[in-house]
């Protein structure tokens, strides 16, 4: 039996959960889109990356990246989404969020951690949770 696709305008950007009153907090976390205040550099909610995954609430920022709560459009299944971003380096444009490099030294900076951020990313991937 298929999974039934959930509208993204009825989640909860806190949880992720189907809300039948989507213009009110969440009743499951209390997260209310209206309150958010979004994290410098961050991706914004309801954001649709690879075409596959919807960015929620930043629930992490690190030297390195960017943690998202999110959902797996068309599995309807909850994620992390781990953004590589180091925020002495980088700058996201607003408008675009196009991530910049502001030098050549900075650059080849985060491309190395980048090469071991997405080296982790792939042992992450291999792991599985029968839980």
């Amino acid at each position: 039996m298929a999974k039934r696709l959930v509208d993204p305008n009825v989640l909860c950007m806190g949880c992720m959960k189907e809300l039948n009153m989507p213009k009110e907090p969440c009743p499951y976390c209390g997260f209310y889109l209206p309150a958010y205040q979004q994290v410098k550099n961050s991706l914004p909610p309801y954001e649709i990356l690879n075409g596959k995954y919807l960015v929620g609430k930043v629930i992490g920022v690190g030297g390195f990246g960017i943690t998202y709560f999110g959902v797996q459009v068309g599995l309807n299944r909850r994620v992390a989404i781990k953004e590589f971003f180091i925020k002495e380096y980088c700058n996201r444009d607003t408008n675009t969020l196009h991530i910049s490099i502001g030098s050549e030294g900075g650059r080849e900076l985060v491309e190395r951690f980048r090469r071991k951020f997405l080296k982790e990313a792939e042992m992450i991937a291999h792991l599985k949770n029968s839980h």
